[in-house]
């Protein structure tokens, strides 16, 4: 590849361009690119410093969309970015990583604390409904309506 063939290349994947369509584009093959790639250590960084911005760009959108409220961008976003001030996550010792376990240790497991688990929901949902006046059964209750009066 030449020196033109190479930016060339690079500007059109900072463009949003896949490396086949960079590739059509050019004349190029994606054979010729991967051993430009293979061979060639300066194109190789160039690369990796476009695929990084790219991937800024991403996580710029990703941003974007939790601030906007959508709730799934949110959870990945704090996920895999923490606020600093927050403790690190550590899994509890005593139980055994999902990877040395199997499926049926992992099922029972399930169901030895779902029990738990869910009077701790049902709990919740009490103690919600009570702090806005009503419980829990009273705010599941559907209202039917009046008849209306034959005169």
């Amino acid at each position: 590849m030449t020196d033109e063939q190479q930016a060339a290349y690079l500007y059109l994947l900072a463009k949003g361009a896949s490396p086949a369509a960079a590739c059509e584009k050019l004349g190029l093959s994606l054979v010729t690119v991967a051993e430009h790639i293979e061979r060639h250590e300066r194109f190789r960084s160039l690369l990796a410093r476009v695929n990084a911005l790219l991937s800024q760009n991403v996580a710029a959108a990703l941003y974007r969309s939790a601030m906007e409220g959508k709730v799934s961008a949110q959870t990945f976003y704090v996920k895999y970015w923490p606020p600093p001030s927050w403790p690190e996550h550590e899994d509890d010792p005593h139980l055994p990583s999902l990877n040395e376990i199997t499926d049926d240790e992992l099922i029972a497991q399930f169901r030895k604390e779902a029990p738990a688990l869910l009077a701790q929901c049902e709990a919740a949902d009490e103690s919600v409904a009570s702090s806005r006046g009503r419980s829990a059964r009273s705010s599941r209750r559907v209202s039917k309506p009046a008849r209306p009066s034959r005169r």
